[in-house]
């Protein structure tokens, strides 16, 4: 189950998400090509969420697992780039690519104040039926990324949790 967790993952971690700035003119006159920083993905501390109830720490992956459920969320944190940025990449494209269906997307704001949006999908895989929870909340220069996956068949039993989970983000609580 880990290496499926691990695969899910590593695929989302490889988007092509690029913020640009601004050229100065005589930068342009010159090169005539647009500048773009790329966006870093690390591991980040473990508090800037609560986990749910029956959720334990993961020995494979930056975040959380609940054996029972068969459900992983994990916590990253993507620097120099904002929620709203990535969430430009998320269209009919990116999920045929990965073969998502699309649910739903909201808005959200989390308890500590943190805007962000959340996306629901559903995929198969192996012939389970899976839901995922992509999740980008922050500010400016930083963005949480969660990803939550889940068998679809106990989406009635896993989802509220999976709801205070994703309003508990607090980017205050990142220790660089």
């Amino acid at each position: 189950m880990f290496s499926l967790f691990k695969a899910l993952s590593f695929t989302l971690f490889f988007l092509p998400f690029i913020a640009f700035v601004q050229v100065n003119q005589s930068d342009k006159d010159v090169n005539d090509k647009t500048l773009f920083t790329t966006p870093e993905v690390i591991n980040v501390n473990l508090e800037v969420i609560e986990s749910p109830e029956g959720f334990e720490v993961s020995p494979s992956f930056n975040g959380f697992i609940h054996y029972q459920a068969s459900t992983a969320i994990i916590v990253s944190l993507i620097k120099k780039v904002n929620f709203r940025k990535l969430s430009e990449g998320m269209n009919q494209e990116f999920y045929k690519k990965n073969k998502l269906k699309y649910i739903s997307e909201k808005k959200i704001v989390s308890k500590a104040g943190f805007k962000g949006i959340w996306y629901k999908f559903n995929f198969n895989l192996e012939g389970n039926t899976f839901g995922r929870y992509m999740v980008y909340a922050g500010d400016l220069n930083k963005t949480i990324w969660l990803t939550i996956t889940y068998p679809l068949r106990l989406e009635d039993l896993i989802e509220t949790e999976i709801l205070k989970c994703i309003k508990s983000i607090d980017l205050s609580k990142i220790k660089e």
